[in-house]
C-alpha cells in the first residue's frame, strides 16, 4: 500500500539511490531518484515530492545548494534531510537552511525510515511525546518576557526546534533533553517539553550567541500551540535555528 508521500532520494552513487530506492518502496512510498543536485532540482521543479533525501558533495550538483533552493521555493515544498559521510559538515549550519535532519553514513535502515515518517507527520500529530528519559539533561530557565526573549535571540523557534542561549550546563550533541522556561510576562508563562540536541556551541562570537539547538519531541499543550502559531505568523525558514545575535542586543 503507498504511503502518503513521494520521496525523492538524491546521490551520485547508484548503489545508494538504488538502496534507498528499495528501502522506501517497501515501506510503502511512491519513490525516485537523482544522480546530482543538478538533475533532482529539474524534478522537484517539474514534479511534485513531499521528502527529499540527498547526500552533500556530489559531482553534478551540490547538495547544500539544493536545499537552499528548496528553502527559498514557494509553498507546498517537500521538506528535505541530509545523508552524509562528511564529517566537516557544520550542523548547525545544515539545521538553520531549513534541513530537517543530518544523518550520518552508515545509517539504519529503521532509522531512515522514522526519519521520513517524522517529517511527515502532520501538525496535529506532531511533539506528542513527553515519556520521561533516564538519561535526559534539564535545563530551567526565567525570562522577562516571551517577546523579548525571542527579540533578543536567547530562544529562537524554526519549524521543528529551537536555539537556547546557555551560559553554563551545556548538555551534549543527540543527548535527551527536558526543558522549562518560565516568563513573568507574554503569551505563554512556561514552556515546557523534550527534545533532543542536535548542536551545541560552547562559546559565543561577535556574531553567534553560546547554547544549542534543540529538535523538539514532546511540548506541553500551551507550548505547542505557542510554536505553531509563532510559526504560521512569522513563517520560518530554519529547522532549528543557528542563533545570531541580533542588532539590537549588542547595543
Amino acid at each position: 500500500m503507498i504511503q502518503k508521500g513521494r520521496i525523492l532520494a538524491v546521490d551520485d552513487e547508484d548503489g545508494i539511490t538504488e538502496y534507498l530506492q528499495d528501502l522506501f518502496e517497501t515501506a510503502g512510498y511512491d519513490v525516485k531518484t537523482a544522480s546530482g543536485g543538478w538533475q533532482a532540482w529539474e524534478q522537484i521543479c517539474s514534479e511534485t515530492f513531499d521528502f527529499v533525501m540527498t547526500d552533500v558533495r556530489m559531482e553534478r550538483g551540490d547538495g547544500i545548494e539544493l536545499v537552499e533552493k528548496v528553502r527559498d521555493m514557494p509553498n507546498p515544498k517537500p521538506v528535505i534531510a541530509i545523508m552524509s559521510a562528511f564529517t566537516d559538515v557544520l550542523i548547525s549550519d545544515v539545521y538553520e537552511r531549513g534541513a530537517v535532519a543530518f544523518i550520518s553514513k552508515p545509517a539504519k535502515s529503521n532509522f531512515l525510515v522514522n526519519t521520513v515518517k517524522k517529517a511527515l507527520t502532520s501538525d496535529a500529530e506532531k511533539w506528542l511525546d513527553l515519556s520521561d528519559r533516564p538519561n535526559a539533561a534539564f535545563i530551567e530557565q526565567s525570562f522577562d518576557s516571551t517577546a523579548d526573549a525571542v527579540r533578543l535571540g536567547h530562544i529562537g523557534f524554526g519549524k521543528g526546534g529551537m536555539f537556547l542561549n546557555l551560559t553554563s550546563a551545556f548538555p551534549f550533541e543527540e543527548q535527551p533533553i527536558k526543558f522549562k522556561l518560565d516568563f513573568k510576562t507574554g503569551s505563554v508563562k512556561s514552556f515546557q517539553g523534550h527534545g533532543i540536541v542536535k548542536w551545541v556551541r560552547s562559546s559565543s562570537s561577535r556574531y553567534f550567541y553560546q547554547g544549542a539547538g534543540i529538535e523538539f519531541i514532546g511540548l506541553n499543550q500551551e507550548s505547542k500551540a505557542y510554536v505553531l502559531n509563532h510559526n504560521m505568523a512569522n513563517l520560518p525558514t530554519s529547522y532549528i535555528p543557528v542563533g545570531v545575535i541580533p542588532p539590537e542586543a549588542k547595543k
